[in-house]
């Protein structure tokens, strides 16, 4: 039962992230310089020179290993249990446009937390340090967030 639930909410987020890909691409034509971004307080323009690039771009939301590597520490599940999980760019893909963020996705009491590596165009909806996530009339939340461990705390607008 956990597997299938799981496989739901992971088709979801990536039918979200789709849609919401979408929706930042009108909002670009339409407003180039400008988007619109939704916070949990108020609505706030923010410059579209905000946005990160490349994994370079998010230096004060990640850290180094010894070996120079990117990393970012996201909550994440392990067997049931919530753990801290140390997340790296894969090293098979070209990391000139990929970056590394924290989600949370959840229906009532089920949650899950982990990295999520992908091309940036695709974090644009990922926010600096926290983790919020719009009203979803179907009930199932996802917020993605820059910064360690900024998916250890999670809600909704």
């Amino acid at each position: 039962m956990n597997s299938l639930v799981l496989c739901f909410l992971l088709t979801f987020l990536v039918a979200q992230a789709r849609h919401h890909k979408h929706h930042v691409h009108h909002k670009r034509q339409v407003a180039d310089n400008f988007i619109l971004m939704d916070d949990s307080t108020d609505q706030h323009f923010t410059s579209k020179k905000d946005f990160f690039e490349t994994v370079a771009d998010q230096k004060e939301y990640i850290s180094y290993d010894d070996e120079g590597k990117p990393y970012m520490i996201c909550a994440a599940q392990k067997a049931g249990e919530a753990v801290s999980k140390r997340c790296y760019l894969p090293s098979d893909k070209p990391a000139y446009d990929m970056g590394l963020a924290c989600y949370t996705l959840w229906q009532g009491d089920t949650v899950v937390q982990d990295c999520w590596v992908n091309q940036m165009v695709s974090l644009t909806q990922c926010q600096k340090r926290r983790c919020v996530a719009p009203e979803s009339p179907m009930g199932i939340q996802f917020c993605c967030c820059f910064g360690h461990e900024c998916n250890d705390a999670y809600k909704t607008n």
